[in-house]
């Protein structure tokens, strides 16, 4: 695989006018998503399994994995003991391979932003890693993951810089003072790829659900 064709599949999610072209690029992705991304050097699965071990213990009760795609964040936290596994994609393709990893229960498709079919305060934690960048969710999509989520439970996730200025920084930011969540941990900025040519950089964050 070339690193233009990688480049070019990359550059189709993420110019993506609408949800469902969204949806339809990852479909078309699914095979290769992973060898593409590990090419690139992806590191934010890697980082937010940290964060999860830090602040969601292994016990704690289920937890999803929010824009799961082909299930890396899954086998991560399967290896780290967390046995109860949910996730929910946008693209049918992508959750079929991550259902091929045995490491989930449920699987759910739909889209961040709409209202997930999921009861109140089910999850002891969700996590949502590189879904909140250029052309995918949007800010909206955390309130939807707080519902789902109970109170003292966490929620994890990665956000790059262009969409947090753009309106992920007010949102955590107005959340915090209306009560709803409190900050546990933000790391330094890093590159999700960072051997994609002009990664933008981001962060991740572990808030505690109150």
């Amino acid at each position: 695989m070339t690193e233009t064709t990688r480049e070019q599949r990359l550059r189709a999610v993420y110019e993506a006018g609408s949800t469902e072209e969204v949806g339809k690029g990852y479909d078309t992705w699914a095979s290769d998503y992973e060898a593409d991304v590990q090419a690139f050097g992806y590191i934010s699965p890697s980082i937010c399994a940290a964060l999860a071990a830090r602040h969601i213990p292994a016990g704690d009760g289920p937890l999803l994995d929010a824009g799961a795609g082909t299930g890396i964040m899954g086998q991560l936290l399967s290896l780290l003991g967390y046995d109860r596994l949910d996730a929910l994609d946008l693209s049918e393709s992508m959750l079929k391979v991550a259902d091929s990893k045995g490491v989930y229960g449920k699987l759910y498709q739909g889209a961040l932003g709409d209202p997930l079919d999921m009861p109140d305060g089910h999850y002891a934690g969700a996590l949502a890693v590189g879904v909140f960048t250029p052309g995918h969710a949007g800010p909206e999509s955390l309130d939807e993951l707080l519902r789902v989520t109970r109170p003292g439970g966490t929620l994890v996730f990665t956000v790059t810089n262009p969409v947090y200025e753009a309106g992920f920084k007010a949102k955590q930011e107005g959340l915090e003072r209306e009560g709803r969540w409190r900050l546990l941990e933000v790391t330094p900025q890093f590159a999700a790829l960072p051997k994609e040519k002009d990664a933008p950089l981001g962060r991740a964050f572990a808030y505690r659900v109150l």
